[in-house]
């Protein structure tokens, strides 16, 4: 069985080609629905779709679709890319009435995802120390932590 040691050249082309390509994706994506934003007139809803898109999109194209043809980008860092040019230069192609309602969506997702992370990571964690055999924490310390979250 053949084994295959990367070089120095190869790790930093693949860095320069992943961290270039994914900032490149994500403007280009960018500019592309910055120009569909600049169209949309009394269609909030079309708009918060369009924003939510982009996110999907640009990082399904970096990790997945343009790697069968040959391309290494990095979908977290085409995603990041898309949200500064959007942040920076696609702000001023939404609407004022409409970008109040992106916001207000976004708020709302980054609420919600923070509350799944941290409910599920709780969950986790209280798993592992229910059932592991932990001489220092017990059935009546979960009880309660339990009955004072509660009470709060």
């Amino acid at each position: 069985m053949e084994t295959h040691h990367p070089t120095s050249y190869g790790i930093v082309s693949l860095f320069l080609s992943n961290v270039i390509g994914g900032v490149f994706l994500g403007v280009f994506i960018g500019i592309i629905f910055s120009y569909f934003l600049r169209k949309m007139f009394n269609e909030e809803i079309q708009v918060v779709n369009i924003t939510l898109i982009m996110g999907y999109l640009v990082y399904f194209l970096a990790e997945s679709y343009l790697f069968h043809y040959g391309f290494k980008f990095s979908g977290t860092v085409a995603l990041v890319a898309l949200g500064l040019f959007m942040s920076k230069l696609g702000k001023n192609r939404i609407n004022g009435h409409f970008l109040h309602f992106v916001d207000d969506f976004w708020a709302y997702l980054n609420w919600f995802a923070i509350t799944i992370i941290v409910m599920l990571g709780g969950m986790i964690i209280g798993f592992f120390l229910i059932h592991t055999e932990n001489e220092y924490i017990r059935y009546y310390d979960v009880y309660n932590v339990v009955t004072l979250y509660v009470m709060m």
